[in-house]
């Protein structure tokens, strides 16, 4: 058995992306509860997002934070259109650009917007176009870091993150009431938004919380909550590792 054997672990992310987290935890001998605090909603401004990938060839760089970004944006771009060159956060979004037939140039060996801004600090940036399709509650840390060094962000949202009903209905039954489960994970600070608005904080304080990443962390720390595992490498085996090194 694993090292999480018998611990009833909730699973928030959305429906569609929580197999492998779900495989893990099996794997390491915990009870899965899905509860998806996330759902994937069409962008509230189609027109301008489809503009932005009819004009993809002005920009000298598309940056994709996240796999659905790289799944509500690329697929709207005509094969062929001249590409600007292709940074992403992470090696999801890195194997989902490729499913479109685009290949990263630049991906940082930690998966974050800092570490992503960080790489562009070596490189000249004035005077460079850099295209950001991203979801509707996106953190602006590239944009506040490459346009006073001179660079020219557009900042597209792509899609938006909304909170199934079904989530927060299940929400309210895990941890208004009754026994709570031992660990709540959460992979994105719209996560623990959505979670926050559909049971307060308070209800969420006898919970160990796992968090994917930093910009998580800071999400859940933001409530006044703690966190007791955060992944060190930023993917869902991370933070199942980061769990059990946590026991």
């Amino acid at each position: 058995m694993g090292g999480l054997t018998g611990l009833r672990i909730v699973v928030t992310r959305a429906a569609g992306q929580a197999e492998e987290l779900v495989r893990l935890l099996g794997a390491a001998g915990a009870q899965p509860i899905l509860l998806p605090a996330i759902a994937i909603a069409p962008t509230s401004d189609d027109v301008r997002l489809r503009a932005a990938a009819r004009d993809i060839s002005q920009y000298d760089w598309l940056v994709l934070t996240s796999a659905n970004a790289a799944g509500s944006f690329l697929p709207l771009v005509d094969a062929s259109a001249s590409r600007p060159k292709l940074a992403t956060v992470g090696k999801v979004t890195r194997a989902r650009a490729a499913t479109f037939g685009w290949a990263a140039d630049l991906t940082p060996a930690q998966f974050t917007a800092e570490e992503l801004a960080d790489a562009f600090d070596a490189m000249p940036v004035a005077g460079l176009r850099f295209l950001m399709p991203c979801g509707d509650r996106a953190r602006d840390v590239l944009p506040q870091r490459l346009r006073p060094r001179g660079a020219v962000v557009d900042v597209v949202e792509a899609y938006r993150t909304v909170m199934p009903e079904e989530g927060a209905t299940l929400a309210r039954e895990l941890f208004a009431g009754g026994v709570p489960p031992d660990w709540l994970t959460v992979a994105s600070p719209s996560a623990v938004d959505n979670l926050v608005e559909a049971v307060g904080p308070a209800a969420l304080t006898g919970v160990k919380i796992a968090s994917i990443g930093p910009a998580t962390s800071a999400a859940v720390r933001g409530y006044g909550l703690a966190i007791q595992a955060e992944a060190a490498e930023h993917t869902v085996a991370g933070l199942v590792r980061a769990m059990e090194r946590s026991l």
